[in-house]
């Protein structure tokens, strides 16, 4: 970037918005936050970082909207100890690993975000309970689309998914799963699994 405005920032509190920001060129976690409830990250332009976009850890009631996030050389988003999490209309692409990584959380909904070009999943939840992936654009990423294992009430929908390198979707071993509305198109292997 020309201008770089904020460095790896490191936030541990509670009330924090993150909002407006160009964030790149950092050795780790382009922005990393642990410990932190009530926080919203929202319009900002996140790249070139060395490992994920937004790293997340330990948390409640958190908004992350309309960021831009690619050239990573991990995760997208990694999320992880979090509840009542929103990830709605970012667009992220380009990424390392997976686009959206959330492991360990609950009431976690990821809607209406572009996640295209991973070198991993669309999309990656792992023992998440109450988890709603939903009206996605998942395009050109190199595992599944949407892979979730070891997760309950999971609700799977209208998603568009095309041109993954393995399963459009994968689910294994969850319980009390829908999977319904979604488009999936030249799916590396299956299109459901």
């Amino acid at each position: 970037y020309a201008k770089v405005s904020l460095i790896e920032s490191k936030i541990d509190s509670n009330g924090v918005a993150v909002v407006g920001n160009l964030i790149g060129a950092a050795g780790n976690n382009g922005l990393e936050v642990t410990g932190t409830d009530n926080l919203a990250i929202g319009l900002n332009l996140i790249g070139a970082a060395g490992n994920n976009g937004i790293y997340i850890r330990d948390g409640d009631n958190i908004v992350i909207g309309a960021n831009a996030i690619g050239l990573t050389g991990g995760d997208g988003i990694d999320a992880g100890q979090v509840s009542d999490m929103l990830i709605i209309a970012n667009l992220i692409g380009l990424t390392g690993a997976d686009g959206v990584r959330v492991v360990d959380g609950d009431n976690v909904t990821v809607r209406d975000n572009v996640i295209a070009a991973t070198l991993g999943d669309g999309v990656h939840a792992e023992n998440v309970n109450d988890l709603e992936i939903d009206n996605n654009v998942l395009a050109l990423n190199a595992d599944d689309g949407v892979d979730v294992r070891s997760s309950s009430n999971v609700v799977i929908s209208d998603n568009n998914i095309s041109f993954s390198g393995d399963d459009g979707i994968y689910v294994n071993p969850s319980s009390n799963v829908t999977i319904r509305g979604n488009t999936i198109d030249n799916a590396g292997t299956n299109g459901i699994h």
